[in-house]
């Protein structure tokens, strides 16, 4: 059975980055080397915080056998990864 979506908040701020960490860490205890799917399409504004939580929460996947799978991520999200230089980790997180 395929769990749903986390779907991500508008404004992934420093004060975000958190409450972001704790949702995945709950969603990693539950997969077991499964797929953590996230949904991006309403992201406005992305701190690198918060890249970072999910950078860490995508090695910690990948570690267990499974992968953090990133959907429909948006414009923001994108330029905050392409900023940073982490094309490529963004290419995987998307890729299907």
């Amino acid at each position: 059975m395929t769990e749903t979506a986390l779907s991500l908040p508008a404004i992934l701020d420093l004060s975000a980055a958190e409450p972001l960490r704790q949702a995945l860490l709950e969603r990693l205890g539950q997969g077991g080397g499964g797929e953590v799917r996230l949904e991006g399409d309403a992201v406005d504004r992305v701190s690198t915080a918060c890249l970072q939580v999910l950078l860490t929460a995508a090695a910690d996947c990948r570690s267990q056998g499974g992968r953090l799978r990133l959907l429909s991520p948006s414009e923001a999200l994108c330029k905050a990864f392409h900023v940073l230089g982490l094309d490529p980790q963004l290419t995987e997180m998307c890729a299907a």
